[in-house]
């Protein structure tokens, strides 16, 4: 069941457009986590654009509204964020 309506386009941006993504293991984690929340959330995901700088996202919220997918996954995408930081400052 659909508890929301919203169709939403999210746009994800480092500061100063520094790469999100380095290599294809990035992407693939990345593609990873949207299918695993998708499942969770049961939200419709109707296209997305993926660059090494910047992610476009175009959904409809599911069982979940946005702000409570966010809040749920903040520190785990916290510490998933800081660790993939940590890897490429390392390169």
């Amino acid at each position: 069941m659909i508890y929301n309506t919203r169709i939403c386009n999210i746009m994800v941006r480092k500061i100063d457009r520094q790469n999100i993504f380095e290599d294809d293991e990035d992407y693939i984690k990345f593609i990873k986590t949207i299918q695993k929340n998708k499942e969770k959330s049961e939200f419709e995901l109707y296209g997305y654009y993926i660059m090494g700088n910047h992610i476009h996202l175009l959904l409809r919220e599911g069982k979940e509204s946005l702000l409570e997918l966010f809040a749920t996954e903040k520190e785990i995408a916290k510490k998933e964020l800081k660790k993939h930081m940590n890897q490429i400052n390392k390169r």
